[in-house]
């Protein structure tokens, strides 16, 4: 987790494929999760992210992006989250309505309170390794900007295929990497009217 070769290529196709401006903040601040600390085990894992990874932590650096983006020009943004990052990204549309829309792919942490709060239309990528989401959807498809979201279940692929996890020399793997970044960039272009 962190900057991850897989997460810069997704950032970067994902600019090229609509000519989207993508911003990538390194929100570990040059300290990923390593292999390392993947190896400590889930809970030490999740303790980690807990640490470094909660929404007090992160919020100040979304804040900057915002200052950033609006100072050049852009009056909404959209806003991908993988694994933890998906419940970052679920809570920034709920707290502020710059961000148009959130793409959730293999995440993680999510509650039934993040759809309920939610504010803008949600693209929802989950894995076979996460739990049914169904219930958490239909929240979001009672809202006002449900006809906009989407949910897409990837029942064949590990949590991490598109990020980190992702082995794209499998061509399985990259097949559905690929389709969750055509998803994520056409949801994009609707929520965005790019």
């Amino acid at each position: 987790m962190g900057f991850h070769q897989n997460t810069k290529q997704f950032a970067d196709i994902l600019a090229n494929t609509h000519g989207f401006r993508v911003v990538m903040p390194d929100f570990f601040r040059g300290n990923p999760c390593t292999p390392e600390k993947m190896a400590l085990g889930r809970d030490k894992l999740m303790e980690w992210i807990g640490t470094v990874g909660n929404w007090d932590v992160i919020s100040p650096d979304l804040a900057k992006v915002k200052q950033y983006l609006t100072s050049s020009g852009f009056q909404s943004v959209g806003i991908v989250g993988f694994c933890w990052g998906a419940k970052i990204a679920i809570t920034a549309t709920g707290k502020d309505s710059w961000y148009a829309g959130a793409a959730l792919i293999h995440p993680s942490q999510l509650i039934l309170e993040d759809a309920q709060k939610a504010q803008g239309p949600i693209l929802l990528l989950p894995s076979k390794d996460e739990a049914d989401l169904s219930e958490f959807f239909d929240i979001i498809k009672s809202k006002p900007f449900g006809a906009h979201s989407y949910h897409h279940r990837f029942d064949d692929m590990h949590h991490g295929w598109v990020a980190a996890r992702g082995n794209f020399t499998d061509p399985l793997n990259k097949q559905r990497a690929t389709e969750a970044l055509q998803l994520s960039a056409d949801f994009f272009q609707q929520v965005l009217k790019v």
